[in-house]
């Protein structure tokens, strides 16, 4: 078993939490290495070059020597600062820990071994009310190392929640997460992430602003690992990330993703939601450049979403190999791609991809450069709803439909190589408005299809059957075997003719006369 030191800050003894309540009093505590203890004060922190705490656990030691506890904030000089091994359990409280404004504040995660830094986690359920709230907020500081240097654990986290009934925020703004380890475990509920949230009736929220995350590992959610919580990153940036699942994965969630930077990470997805019914996941003005899968499966795409609305607006997905940029699945409220950019995708996989009754509506957005053995849209038992989307230097197919209904208004294609425009079976389609597509042929390859264009351009046809010649099958045209017979005859009555001449002649010759 581990070594952990547990400092429990559950203060829920009903005339404790109503005497620090009514004091309405903040505990405010400086930490820095820069400036030395002053011995004759008898709680370290009251300022921050006077005296400083010189670590984390000093300052927080002092908060529960003054019995203030409800609310506290940690003000951190410029500096490296080592956590020690153990785990701050919070319950309706306020923590807040507030780097340099530099960034150069540094928490340093390097000897913890125990599961979870920081454990929300309420008593019991005749303690714990609806009206309680705990709060995290963390601004300008770099959290570092977590089992960076040794990755044995089996999972860790940095913030652990679960509640039944109360309320977390959790604030991120200005941060960086580097160099962070999670545990190899890929199932859920015993996987580690940076945030691992978990609620009933969507009792949690988390806030990120301005953050970085680089460098981090794990089997499962690095990131975010969740159920029932409401996420909103903006202006955050997503590099180096490598984890056998995604980076944010959560259930029953409603998630937003607003001008997030995504590069070079591989993993099965970095975003996944599923069965959140009554939510939509909203991605807008974001970049997804030159990400990857990490294992095989069918459980891939950079957005990868089931039993949930999806909106995706003003975003770039580029080169992204061997994985869909978006999957939706039986997404019944309908989901919505508008003016987005998709380049560069690699061979074997779709570009976006519906299934199982789902409705997706595509619209002013453009495909290029997309190099495929399969097809850029892909359509499974749903409705599809393209308009004004445009396609050149593509390879592959624009699109396969099976048992679907598909609508297309507006589409340009042009420039595109080893192309066709799609593969049908079982489905409907409808192309209406001023379409300007480029292709070899207006028949198109179908299986029991039903296609109506505004100027009949297009026609349903089987794609043709050869077989080629094998060495037993040398039999002669019927042209040919004609020819041979008129000749045959023609010849056969000529060589009669000449015969009856040649005998008339000797005949003749030999009664002492010829015929002239």
């Amino acid at each position: 078993m581990k070594h952990q030191i547990f400092v429990v800050l559950l203060l829920i003894l009903g005339t404790f939490i109503g005497s620090a309540l009514s004091q309405n009093t903040t505990c405010v505590v400086y930490i820095s290495l820069n400036y030395p203890v002053n011995d004759n004060i008898t709680y370290c922190g009251s300022n921050m070059q006077t005296n400083p705490c010189q670590s984390f656990n000093s300052a927080l030691q002092a908060c529960i020597d003054q019995n203030i506890t409800s609310d506290m904030t940690f003000n951190f000089d410029i500096g490296t600062f080592l956590f020690e091994n153990q785990v701050v359990s919070l319950y309706n409280q306020r923590i807040s820990l507030n780097g340099h404004l530099s960034g150069n504040t540094v928490l340093d995660m390097g000897s913890m071994t125990v599961d979870s830094v920081f454990v929300v986690q309420e008593p019991n359920s005749t303690v714990a009310t609806k009206n309680d709230i705990t709060h995290i907020n963390l601004n300008w500081v770099v959290v570092q190392n977590m089992s960076w240097t040794s990755p044995n654990v089996n999972q860790q986290s940095f913030i652990t929640v679960n509640s039944n009934i109360s309320t977390v925020q959790i604030n991120s703004d200005n941060c960086v997460f580097d160099r962070m380890y999670f545990g190899s475990s890929t199932t859920v509920g015993s996987r580690g992430s940076i945030f691992n949230l978990n609620s009933v009736g969507q009792l949690v929220y988390l806030n990120v602003f301005s953050s970085q995350f680089t460098q981090l590992e794990g089997g499962g959610s690095v990131v975010v690992d969740g159920y029932s919580i409401t996420s909103i990153f903006n202006s955050c940036t997503f590099n180096q990330i490598t984890s056998t699942t995604s980076i944010i994965y959560n259930e029953n969630s409603q998630n937003s993703l607003i001008s997030c930077d995504f590069s070079e990470c591989r993993n099965a997805m970095i975003l996944g939601v599923s069965d959140s019914p009554s939510s939509t996941q909203i991605i807008k003005n974001c970049t997804f450049t030159q990400n990857g899968f990490q294992k095989d499966g069918s459980t891939t795409a950079v957005i990868y979403t089931v039993a949930t609305a999806v909106s995706v607006q003003d975003s770039l997905f580029s080169e992204n190999n061997q994985m869909p940029s978006i999957s939706i699945m039986k997404s019944l409220n309908g989901s919505t791609v508008e003016n987005c950019q998709f380049y560069g995708a690699s061979i074997g996989s779709y570009v976006i991809t519906t299934q199982y009754s789902t409705t997706l509506s595509i619209q002013n957005s453009t495909f290029a450069r997309n190099q495929l053995s399969s097809s850029i849209l892909y359509t499974y038992f749903s409705d599809l709803n393209i308009t004004s989307l445009s396609f050149s230097s593509n390879s592959g197919l624009i699109l396969t439909v099976t048992n679907s209904n598909v609508t297309s208004n507006n589409l340009v294609v042009d420039n595109n190589n080893n192309f066709d425009l799609l593969a049908c079976s079982q489905s409907t389609i409808a192309f209406t408005g001023d379409n300007q597509i480029q292709i070899d042929t207006t028949s198109l390859q179908c299986t029991n299809c039903t296609i109506t264009s505004t100027n009949d351009d297009f026609s349903c046809s089987q794609p043709a059957t050869t077989f080629p010649p094998t060495k037993t099958s040398k039999g002669l045209s019927s042209g040919l075997i004609a020819f041979i017979v008129i000749i045959s005859v023609v010849g056969l009555a000529g060589l009669i003719v000449v015969s009856y001449h040649t005998i008339t002649h000797f005949i003749h010759k030999s009664r002492g006369y010829s015929v002239l």
